[in-house]
């Protein structure tokens, strides 16, 4: 709050840490606070939250907002997974200044049973689309958000994959629309995690080897 107030900043952000155990303690306080980095306009605030570094991300819970920016804003209620990322896309293109603080002041746990780790693969579409809505848009008003958020499209699409595994049962239909998705973004491969080119690459070359790698990685 003190730097929102410093820096008259619009949105404040800050980092955090993931917790994948129930039982967890914060093991150490850190006393100086480190100095805000501040983004001017909201294209500048745009390109960190599709950024790896430095950035303010697509949660909602890791910020505090001005009253004015979302009081007037809801969230989309056709979709369940990501839907933070939209409505903060949407809010953060109306602001002209955010800033963020790189100290963990937030605990994200990571829960199997949460609803983005067991949902139908109809949401993981939609969430897809929540994506490609955002890179339409991002090519409009900050280009340069295209990296991150491709890359991004990339890894989701992956993720949609892994439900295959689960759920689908027209196995070859779904396979073929995840592959020609990551095809139009294949040169934003190289930018993902080891794990995820590994499984970008097999889900270009087929089916069957994807299956092969998403079972290794999985279980």
């Amino acid at each position: 709050m003190d730097n929102l107030i410093k820096t008259q900043s619009d949105i404040v952000a800050c980092s955090y840490i993931n917790e994948y155990s129930e039982n967890f303690s914060i093991k150490r306080k850190q006393d100086i606070v480190p100095e805000p980095i501040i983004f001017e306009g909201y294209k500048s605030a745009l390109e960190s939250m599709t950024a790896k570094k430095n950035s303010i991300e697509g949660f909602v819970w890791n910020k505090i907002w001005k009253r004015e920016i979302i009081e007037n804003q809801q969230f989309r209620t056709d979709v369940t997974i990501i839907e933070d990322s939209i409505y903060s896309w949407t809010a953060i293109s109306k602001i002209k200044r955010a800033c963020y603080i790189d100290l963990p002041m937030y605990h994200y746990r990571i829960i199997p049973t949460s609803i983005t780790r067991n949902s139908s693969l109809d949401k993981y579409y939609k969430a897809l689309c929540i994506y490609e809505t955002m890179i339409e848009e991002a090519k409009k008003i900050a280009p340069k958000c295209l990296h991150g958020l491709s890359t991004d499209y990339i890894i989701w699409n992956i993720k949609t994959a892994e439900q295959l595994l689960l759920h689908s049962k027209n196995v070859k239909k779904d396979y073929n629309k995840i592959k020609n998705n990551i095809l139009i973004k294949k040169k934003y491969i190289k930018e993902c995690s080891f794990r995820h080119r590994i499984l970008a690459k097999a889900l270009l070359h087929s089916w069957k080897q994807y299956r092969f790698w998403g079972i290794i990685f999985w279980y």
